[in-house]
């Protein structure tokens, strides 16, 4: 709904600074929790560069190292998925319980020619 007194763009990044906030948060956590000495980020929210350069900061700041791939390595495969329309898919989806919460998860998408679609590997904490 308009309101003739917010300014979209001021709305727009309040909510990505939100997000950014969040997501920072809850990896910096993570990455305690775990006691890792790297964190990793991917995929297509990765190329966001407030996002990149709050990573990069917080980790700094815990003493962990922070992989970050470049730009072009952190594209979103929704358009590729949606791009093969009504035809045949092939996916796998795999998850392994770790202990204390943690979970190991990967997926595969692959065209009717053989071609990978989309990829996804995550370690998810879940709190009990």
């Amino acid at each position: 709904r308009r309101h003739p007194n917010l300014d979209v763009a001021d709305v727009a990044a309040s909510f990505q600074a939100a997000v950014i906030d969040v997501l920072v948060t809850k990896l910096m956590r993570a990455a305690r929790r775990a006691e890792v000495d790297t964190v990793v980020i991917g995929g297509g929210v990765a190329a966001n560069s407030g996002l990149r350069a709050r990573v990069a900061a917080a980790a700094e700041r815990e003493g962990l190292r922070a992989v970050i791939p470049g730009r072009g390595l952190c594209s979103d495969n929704a358009a590729t998925v949606a791009a093969q329309g009504s035809a045949h898919l092939l996916a796998t989806a795999r998850g392994q319980r770790f202990g204390n919460g943690y979970f190991d998860q990967t997926a595969s998408v692959w065209g009717a020619d053989g071609s990978v679609l989309a990829t996804s590997h995550q370690v998810v904490y879940f709190k009990e």
